[in-house]
């Protein structure tokens, strides 16, 4: 299994990252869980806020994935 978490790393804008991780959950879901909960607090900021209230601000100009609506819960 590559290191998605080393490849995540050498992206160096938080969009980016925000793309490379929605676009692993697209295409590997139990990669991106696994991912998200052995690094949580590093993944978490590129999934959330506030990266995510960036993305909903520049939703126009980021790239189509073709990305089914899907949704997360986090819990204590």
């Amino acid at each position: 299994m590559p290191d998605y978490l080393e490849k995540m790393r050498a992206i160096p804008d938080s969009m980016g990252r925000y793309m490379f991780l929605r676009k692993l959950r697209q295409d590997d879901s139990q990669k991106f869980y696994r991912l998200m909960l052995d690094h949580t607090d590093e993944v978490l900021p590129f999934i959330y806020t506030p990266t995510v209230g960036e993305a909903c601000e520049r939703y126009h100009t980021l790239p189509d994935l073709k990305v089914r609506p899907s949704s997360s819960q986090i819990r204590p």
